[in-house]
């Protein structure tokens, strides 16, 4: 089964680097239509994926509301996306390195009172300018896009969007309305990405 997992992952890189048309220097921003999809979890196993093909991979905490990629990963770091943005601190102060697995990690920073008009700014543009010029692959785990504007100005900065939804616990409505609400808005880089199917062990193809 932890083959089949590690496999899905593989595949999904791999159709990212055709949709996107590129090897390298990808950002890909990764959301959901509601709170509990998996997307977190999902962000960082796919940057997981990146960080073995050896090229300078850095995950992102861009969920300025409920970030949770701190507590999945196991650190406990006060700085982060918004202290960059408010100038409490720098890009190099708040990126925590691994330099064995070629994965930083940049957390999302204390909670602002203003997430939407943070990361709407021209500063937020900056830092991932910035950023892309320093990494060669960016996964950015992001705001439930269903409830919540904050993760609109991210997609239009990325290469690709993923919608997380997840098997027998997503709202099918709430998954249409916003697929339709996004196409509307005119935002076609999105693509969706069914979380959590229980995966016969003998299966394959």
């Amino acid at each position: 089964l932890k083959f089949i997992f590690t496999e899905s992952f593989r595949i999904i890189k791999t159709r990212i680097e055709f949709i996107t048309q590129k090897k390298e220097f990808i950002t890909v921003c990764i959301t959901s239509p509601e709170s509990g999809d998996g997307k977190s979890y999902f962000s960082v196993n796919l940057a997981g994926i990146y960080s073995l093909s050896g090229k300078r991979t850095l995950l992102v905490d861009m969920d300025l509301r409920k970030p949770s990629l701190s507590n999945i990963l196991n650190l406990n770091y006060t700085k982060g996306v918004s202290n960059i943005l408010i100038e409490d601190c720098t890009i190099e102060e708040a990126i925590i390195r691994n330099y064995e697995q070629n994965l930083d990690f940049l957390p999302a920073g204390i909670i602002p009172p203003n997430p939407g008009e943070l990361l709407a700014s021209e500063k937020t543009i900056k830092l991932l300018d910035f950023l892309k010029k320093k990494y060669e692959f960016i996964i950015i785990d992001t705001s439930p896009i269903g409830l919540v504007s904050d993760s609109y100005p991210l997609t239009r900065i990325s290469d690709i969007v993923l919608l997380i939804s997840r098997c027998g616990k997503t709202n099918k409505t709430s998954l249409k309305n916003t697929s339709t609400l996004l196409h509307k808005d005119n935002i076609t880089n999105i693509y969706a990405i069914l979380n959590g199917i229980k995966e016969c062990k003998s299966q394959y193809g």
